[in-house]
């Protein structure tokens, strides 16, 4: 199994940290798009965000014979400390992955204050994997992408601003409580959740999804309430409307009625609906927020 360091980053990506500089800063994000990650460890802390599909996730338990096996997707998020091994198969469903790479030693004495918090410790001590809501996975991405905003363009003085947002980003994380959707469930809301986010584009119905979930149409829509704190139908929003994000965020040019068509809404009227629902504005709103973000380099 491969065991990565800082060294072998620098050497990966000299255009990142250019030699020339003499500065070094413990600290990489690199967004991942493979469909297979072979196992490794690293000398450093990691912090993984699934940004888009599904993939399987294996880790290597010290001193264990079993490996803990997850299937993860969009939202999920879950960490490693310094000598832990992993891997990724089976990405799809455009497949990405947000990996923040640090060294715990920049923050001395206050790291074990950080790593103490309760979603830090439940992420690196206690190996969960959790899952974002709405809200929490934007937050929590925006401040990962302006960390990583700032490494790539090094703009005046960018070494002194790197710490304080790392540091910004994992209280963020840290800090309790951390909104999330509890998918630690049954095989049934399992199933239920994994033919939504496989299907959310198409005019899903609750025959589709009970068939799919191998449960009764009433039992199920009792079962998800009650395991997932809401209805089948506002986890299908959720689901389209955090697709609908990352479409805005990433497609220059965008329309925003081929955005309502690419998440599964028919009807323009009921996208802004739904969207203003789960993402406290309009998409337009929405869309003009993000570009004056890009404008103003963030």
């Amino acid at each position: 199994m491969d065991h990565w360091t800082f060294e072998l980053l620098k050497k990966r990506h000299p255009h990142v940290y250019p030699a020339e500089k003499g500065f070094w800063f413990p600290l990489y994000i690199h967004r991942d798009v493979s469909p297979k990650i072979a196992p490794h460890s690293h000398e450093f802390a990691e912090l993984v965000l699934v940004l888009h599909g599904i993939a399987d996730h294996n880790r290597f338990l010290p001193g264990e014979n079993d490996h803990q096996k997850n299937r993860i997707s969009q939202g999920d998020i879950f960490g490693f400390l310094p000598g832990e091994y992993h891997e990724f198969n089976n990405g799809k469903d455009d497949w990405s992955l947000l990996d923040i790479l640090f060294d715990p030693a920049v923050f001395g004495d206050n790291w074990n204050k950080l790593i103490s918090m309760p979603g830090l410790d439940k992420l690196l001590k206690q190996r969960e994997i959790l899952h974002l809501s709405s809200n929490c996975f934007e937050e929590i991405s925006t401040a990962a992408i302006h960390l990583q905003h700032e490494i790539f363009h090094q703009e005046e003085n960018y070494e002194m601003n790197l710490e304080g947002l790392l540091l910004d980003l994992l209280l963020r994380i840290g800090r309790s409580p951390i909104q999330t959707e509890n998918l630690k469930t049954n095989v049934y809301t399992d199933k239920a959740i994994q033919y939504i986010r496989h299907h959310f584009v198409e005019k899903i119905t609750l025959d589709d999804i009970a068939k799919y979930a191998g449960a009764g149409k009433t039992y199920l829509c009792y079962l998800f309430q009650d395991k997932m704190g809401i209805s089948l139908w506002e986890f299908l929003n959720q689901v389209r409307i955090e697709r609908a994000k990352f479409y805005i965020q990433t497609m220059s040019n965008v329309q925003i009625s081929e955005v309502a068509a690419m998440c599964g809404f028919e009807n323009n009227s009921y996208f802004a609906k739904v969207f203003k629902k789960y993402g406290g504005m309009s998409p337009r709103e929405y869309l003009g927020k993000i570009r004056a973000a890009s404008e103003d380099g963030i």
